[in-house]
């Protein structure tokens, strides 16, 4: 079954995804060989946790992250650590989602979000949306999307305005949601993925990469300058 993606811009129009496009990206996705390989412990964020986004051409600014901090890193890492811990154990995002209230679910999402980024929360200095979550992903590798411009886009609409981290838990349990009501896409996204060769990864990070590749194609495409998902 062919997935569904929303339009950039758009979010309440839908574009369909072919299998063999799928296919095409997943065997063009280099950056799963060493990103998604990767190894970190799912339950503590240490100082050398803060390159993972480099390995997705998101490299941070270290200076900004080290130096002439108003929190003592090791202080802010401490914190992090505590947001990560109580989301849970590692769980494919739409059965977490529907294990939770709203309210709570969104309430965990926010507060980890806002102890992995800079902004007005100033706990990691040019950390955005993208580069904070390309981070935890790899510490829950089933829960967290990686939130980058792209999926703005898709999920919110077009937007000036500065992210929030409301915002952001709003496209992940959205995302959840989404999931949840298409079993027979999730199993696509796992068969083509194992034709792909692709080694096991989980369903939010399969879906990442078709939404990023697609609408990356769909802009070089129509000779747009491709947007810097990489906040």
């Amino acid at each position: 079954m062919p997935l569904d993606l929303h339009v950039l811009g758009k979010p309440d129009s839908m574009v369909t995804v072919p299998d063999n496009e799928i296919l095409g990206y997943f065997q063009g996705a280099h950056y799963v060989g060493w990103y998604d390989q990767i190894e970190t412990d799912p339950d503590q964020v240490t100082i050398l946790d803060l390159a993972i986004p480099a390995f997705l051409d998101a490299v941070p600014n270290f200076k900004l992250l080290l130096h002439d901090r108003k929190t003592p890193l090791r202080e802010s890492l401490r914190y992090l650590t505590a947001a990560l811990i109580a989301v849970g154990p590692d769980q494919d995002l739409h059965e977490w989602v529907a294990a939770r209230q709203p309210d709570e679910a969104s309430a965990l999402l926010i507060d980890l979000f806002q102890a992995s980024t800079g902004g007005r929360n100033e706990a990691l200095p040019g950390f955005g949306p993208a580069r904070c979550t390309k981070m935890l992903h790899l510490k829950r590798r089933k829960l967290i999307p990686i939130i980058d411009s792209y999926a703005r886009e898709a999920w919110i609409g077009v937007s000036t305005a500065a992210w929030t981290t409301s915002e952001m838990a709003e496209i992940a349990l959205r995302l959840g949601q989404w999931l949840a009501a298409r079993p027979q896409q999730r199993e696509t996204l796992a068969r083509i993925a194992s034709e792909a060769g692709l080694p096991p990864l989980s369903t939010v990070r399969l879906y990442d990469i078709v939404q990023y590749e697609y609408f990356d194609s769909q802009r070089k495409l129509h000779g747009n300058a491709p947007a810097e998902p990489l906040d």
